[in-house]
């Protein structure tokens, strides 16, 4: 809840254009999760970086954030530092598949797409279709799910919601 609070304080100030400045502005109050959280999640996205990127920067915009709130403690906020910002470490960029089971892991569902939409044009070819275009054609549907992480209540739910929508 704190780094909520401080994000939300932040974007009242000012306008936030990149990670270090994000880091510099919410500091300490933004821990190193929250941060990681919120890059894997996709709302670091407008910085322009990769999120494998920004996730490789987290150490060192901390370091960058630490250095300046040290040199505002030790002159009592009379002078501003004005440090210019390490740079990014650029690394490999994730894959479509990689970001979204990391936006899966933080927010419990996927943000920007499915890993199913790679094969939608290999699953038209072979007959399939979605569940609303079935229930469109005839009202009536069989389906197969094939989960390990759901239990019986849980697919009894899901089946419930599909036949609904």
């Amino acid at each position: 809840m704190q780094a909520v609070k401080a994000i939300l304080k932040g974007r009242i100030e000012k306008t936030i254009l990149d990670l270090f400045q994000l880091v510099v502005q919410l500091y300490p109050e933004l821990s190193k999760k929250a941060l990681e959280s919120l890059i894997k999640a996709g709302a670091c996205d407008h910085f322009g970086e990769d999120r494998a990127t920004l996730l490789a920067t987290v150490d060192d915009a901390i370091e960058f954030a630490q250095k300046i709130k040290e040199f505002q403690e030790e002159t009592a906020g009379l002078f501003k530092l004005d440090l210019e910002a390490p740079d990014y470490q650029k690394v490999e960029p994730y894959t479509d598949y990689e970001r979204l089971e990391f936006e899966k892991e933080v927010l419990g569902f996927y943000l920007s797409g499915h890993p199913l939409e790679r094969y939608e044009q290999t699953l038209r070819s072979k007959g399939r279709i979605t569940i609303r275009e079935a229930l469109a054609h005839s009202g009536k549907l069989l389906l197969q799910e094939r989960s390990s992480r759901l239990n019986e209540l849980e697919r009894k739910k899901v089946m419930q919601w599909l036949l609904r929508h």
